[in-house]
């Protein structure tokens, strides 16, 4: 996958994935990382990022293992962050149908 793509895809992942539920940030690189062969450090980069910026906050909680775990929740302004990366999507996928379906309706008239 193109990384500038990945790039732009792995934040609103992340914030969907947190308005699910809150997880701690190996399930996040985890669940994510997996599904688009992201390393772990940018998963964790992206996750400080978000919560400089206050799209998330964070918290500890202890573990079945005694090990205290920093947690990540969604935050109203990350809420709205995320249906603008939404709506951003839908539109942008709106606009690529506009142009294959284009391009396949030429190539076949001609």
């Amino acid at each position: 996958m193109d990384p500038q793509i990945k790039k732009g895809s792995l934040e609103m992942c992340i914030l969907m994935m947190l308005n699910h539920k809150d997880c701690y940030g190996y399930e996040v690189s985890k669940e994510i990382g997996d599904l688009l062969e992201v390393k772990e450090g940018t998963i964790y980069l992206v996750l400080q990022r978000l919560e400089r910026t206050t799209y998330v906050d964070s918290y500890l909680q202890e573990a079945q293992s005694n090990k205290t775990r920093k947690y990540y929740r969604l935050t109203n302004s990350g809420i709205e962050r995320m249906k603008q990366l939404i709506n951003d999507y839908y539109v942008i996928n709106e606009v690529i149908d506009y142009y294959m379906n284009k391009l396949a309706k030429e190539k076949n008239n001609g």
